[in-house]
C-alpha cells in the first residue's frame, strides 16, 4: 500500500482476497491517495489499484468565538460567531443541543436556537472538525427576559403648579 512515494506497509489477503490494513507509518495532515498492488503466490505483481482519496485531520478545533448577545427578550435569539470553515458547531444549555449549523466557508455561523427558558443562562459552544476532534467549549452568558415592567406614572407633587403661568 502507498500514498505517492511513501510506502505505507504490506498486508497478507485472506483466501476471499479480504484484507484489513493499518499504515506502519502515519499519514499526513490533509488528502492522502492510497494505491494498493497484490503479488500472487508466484511472485507475479498486479497492476496498481485505482487511487482511494482519503482525509487525514488531526487538528484539534480552537474553540469558537461568539459575538456578545445584549439581554433580549427573544427566547429564540440567532448566536453567531466564528469557528475553522467546515467545523460542525453546537449551542447547549445544561448539555442538551439547542442548535447547530457548519461553518461557512469564511468561518462565519449564525444559529438561531430553540427557545431559551427565561432568566440568565449560561450556553457552551463547541466547534467540531470533519473528523470528528472536538473543540474546547465556548461559553456564552445569555439573558432572556419576557416580563414587561410595569409603567408607573405619577401624579404631579401638591406644590407644584398645574396651571401655566400668564
Amino acid at each position: 500500500m502507498t500514498s505517492g512515494a511513501l510506502v505505507l506497509g504490506t498486508v497478507t489477503a485472506d483466501a476471499t482476497g479480504t484484507f484489513t490494513f493499518t499504515p506502519s507509518v502515519p499519514l499526513p495532515n490533509g488528502t492522502s491517495n492510497l494505491v494498493a498492488t497484490a503479488r500472487d503466490a508466484a511472485g507475479n505483481l498486479s497492476p496498481a489499484s485505482d487511487p482511494v482519496s482519503v482525509a487525514i485531520d488531526t487538528r484539534v478545533p480552537g474553540a469558537p468565538t461568539v459575538n456578545y448577545l445584549p439581554p433580549t427578550n427573544d427566547p429564540t435569539p440567532i448566536i453567531s460567531g466564528n469557528a475553522a470553515a467546515g467545523d460542525t458547531v453546537v449551542i447547549s444549555l445544561d448539555g442538551v443541543e439547542i442548535g447547530r449549523t457548519v461553518a461557512g466557508a469564511g468561518g462565519a455561523f449564525a444559529i438561531e436556537v430553540t427557545p431559551i427558558p427565561e432568566g440568565s443562562r449560561t450556553l457552551s459552544i463547541v466547534a467540531t472538525s470533519p473528523t470528528g476532534t472536538p473543540s474546547p467549549a465556548a461559553t456564552l452568558a445569555v439573558l432572556v427576559d419576557l416580563t414587561p415592567r410595569p409603567l408607573r406614572i405619577s401624579p404631579p407633587s401638591p406644590d407644584r403648579r398645574t396651571t401655566p403661568r400668564p
